[in-house]
């Protein structure tokens, strides 16, 4: 909230006033704190039954699966087991001996030092593209429960990994490249108004190819090749030349290791899904596959789409073969399985079209598999999100559907909010705004909104809403306690000492006080300054740590170093450096929390440990 007050457009006089009645506002709630609890978490007993499941069964995951929004209980020796199994594929995975994070960074910043030397990037895209402080990916699965056996999708974490800034480089180009492609679709509503459009001949049909496992398949080879082939047109897109767009692919192709269970492995073949750059690589090829197709077949077809691995064609029943047997020839690790009309229909997306003599039609439509879970009216959300989330889903089951299939569409909408305990009268506010929505052609222009995040909870955020909306901003609230408190961290934890970006607090051996300090640096490069300062008589004023080491003679437990809070953005971070500082007994410096307005400190000293 500091943070949103900072960057609004007000006066200083009226910041501290909003801050002021937000704190008094707050104070109220915590002087109600038992009777807004029971109105609060009305299912807190609920909670607290799973709490207890989750751990009494320190032998179960739980986690989402891979379609469908379902939850997925299983057992994690089995879990453990079948992606273990998965690694234990020698043309895919190889095992490491060492961690290559170190060096792969080393690499990236040693080009991107070229790149800003040969004036191929400027020095604010030099220091927003380079690594410091790069942690492993990380490898986890979902499970594919559609699959009748144990099937698990290997997913990669790329977020603050040594490529991760260089695949995001490579995505928007390649994005910008692809945006201007004669086949992709961007969603479901291009897709329903590019067939309205269609007439179609007598002996057509429709048919939908799936590429499997595409990202695993897709090598550094063929995405090279690809390259080398359309340079003509990439190189408009881009300032940089071909041997360096090339050298990028291949940094990116050998960032693609990760870590599993504390052990590491390179991937041989293919890109990970997770890395940035692995769905434009992979778009960049299927593209390329259309070509040689349509250049193969040497005829107009009416229709070719892709979306990432899924395509739709509307074909002449006589060249179905020849078609499918072209797509399986472009490359022999690159296959195809087929999926036919069935009673004139087909699926694709969350589209279910039906051939009607000439004309194409077009129903929404969802997987079995689906959960069919939306927010749930007893869940602790504002009215206003709830309400908003199923005006949202309705108008995208009507947008999608023609209108002889609207009522079935609204119907099965009105089926889901009943499943999760949306009341009749909701309902009907609901499908009356949705057909207005959807009545009013005519878009508003509405002027810029400034948002502010804020957690959810009842009979406070109101209050704090209706201050802030006095000086234009409105509230986006979110739920500190959500479903995924109690799913099970399946990717391999980092350890304290290899985090940056971090508060952090050391505590004193001799005493009950700490020092609490921030970050950006990896947590391990921040202690050994502290550490030897410690042990040197002419740093004792360097910091207050020093400064209590030297003055008390009292050692800090270094080993015993704790991590308080995680913020990448630095104005955050050190507003949350000095609210802990204010509420821990810290042998810091006053000044290191004269950035706070003592505004806060009737909330943050009763807390005060």
């Amino acid at each position: 909230m500091e943070s949103c007050i900072s960057n609004a457009p007000i006066t200083e006089e009226e910041k501290n006033l909003c801050r002021v009645e937000c704190t008094g506002v707050v104070n109220n709630c915590l002087r109600r704190h038992d009777e807004l609890d029971k109105f609060r978490f009305p299912y807190k007993k609920y909670l607290k039954c799973t709490d207890e499941f989750v751990k009494d069964n320190p032998e179960i995951i739980i986690t989402q699966s891979d379609k469908g929004n379902c939850t997925v209980v299983m057992y994690k020796e089995e879990y453990i087991e079948g992606v273990t199994k998965l690694l234990e594929n020698r043309e895919t995975y190889r095992p490491l001996n060492t961690d290559p994070t170190k060096k792969i960074q080393d690499k990236v910043n040693n080009k991107l030092k070229q790149m800003k030397a040969a004036g191929l990037i400027n020095e604010t895209e030099y220091r927003k593209l380079i690594r410091h402080n790069s942690v492993i990916p990380k490898l986890y699965c979902l499970r594919k429960i559609h699959k009748e056996t144990l099937s698990l999708r290997p997913i990669v974490s790329n977020i603050n990994a040594p490529t991760y800034n260089l695949g995001k480089l490579m995505h928007d180009i390649l994005s910008k490249v692809l945006s201007t492609s004669p086949y992709n679709v961007k969603n479901s509503i291009q897709v329903k108004e590019i067939i309205r459009n269609i007439v179609v001949p007598k002996g057509y049909i429709l048919i939908s190819l799936d590429v499997v496992s595409l990202f695993t398949n897709i090598s550094k080879e063929l995405v090279i090749k690809v390259t080398h082939k359309r340079w003509h047109y990439i190189k408009n897109f881009t300032n940089l030349d071909k041997s360096t767009f090339i050298s990028l692919i291949e940094l990116c192709f050998e960032g693609g290791y990760f870590s599993f269970n504390n052990k590491f492995y390179q991937q041989l073949v293919g890109t990970a899904m997770g890395a940035p750059a692995s769905t434009s690589f992979a778009n960049l090829v299927m593209n390329d596959l259309f070509d040689f197709v349509y250049e193969k077949l040497g005829f107009h077809i009416l229709m070719m789409l892709l979306y990432v691995d899924d395509t739709l064609m509307l074909i002449p029943a006589v060249m179905r073969q020849t078609i499918i047997d072209l797509f399986n020839s472009y490359h022999p690790n690159i296959k195809f399985t087929v999926e036919d009309e069935n009673e004139n229909k087909i699926t694709f997306l969350d589209l279910s079209i039906t051939r009607e003599d000439d004309n194409l039609t077009t129903s929404w439509y969802t997987k079995a598999i689906s959960s069919n879970r939306i927010i749930n009216y007893y869940s602790n959300n504002s009215n206003t999100q709830k309400v908003n989330t199923a005006i949202s889903l309705m108008y995208r089951a009507l947008s999608l559907s023609d209108s002889k299939f609207r009522d079935e569409s609204t119907q099965r909408v009105c089926d889901i909010l009943r499943e999760n305990n949306y009341p009749k009268y909701v309902i009907r506010r609901v499908v009356n705004k949705t057909k207005e929505k959807l009545d009013n052609t005519q878009q508003r222009n509405k002027e810029p909104t400034q948002y502010y995040r804020f957690p959810f909870i009842p009979g406070l955020s109101q209050k704090i809403s209706r201050i802030f909306k006095r000086i234009g901003c409105t509230g986006a609230f979110y739920n500190k306690i959500t479903t995924g408190k109690y799913f099970t961290k399946l990717k391999d934890c980092v350890p304290t000492m290899s985090q940056s970006s971090v508060v952090y607090k050391i505590p004193c051996s001799n005493c009950e006080k700490t020092y609490i300090g921030q970050t950006k640096q990896l947590l391990k490069d921040r202690i050994r300054p502290h550490r030897a300062d410690s042990n040197n008589i002419t740093h004792r004023d360097k910091t207050a740590l020093t400064s209590h080491t030297h003055r008390e003679g009292h050692k800090f437990h270094f080993e015993g170093t704790t991590v308080l809070d995680h913020e990448n953005n630095s104005y955050r971070r050190n507003i949350s450096e000095m609210i802990h500082i204010t509420l821990n007994k810290t042998v810091n410096y006053r000044e290191d929390v004269s950035g706070l307005s003592t505004i806060y400190n009737s909330l943050l000293i009763p807390l005060r440990k």
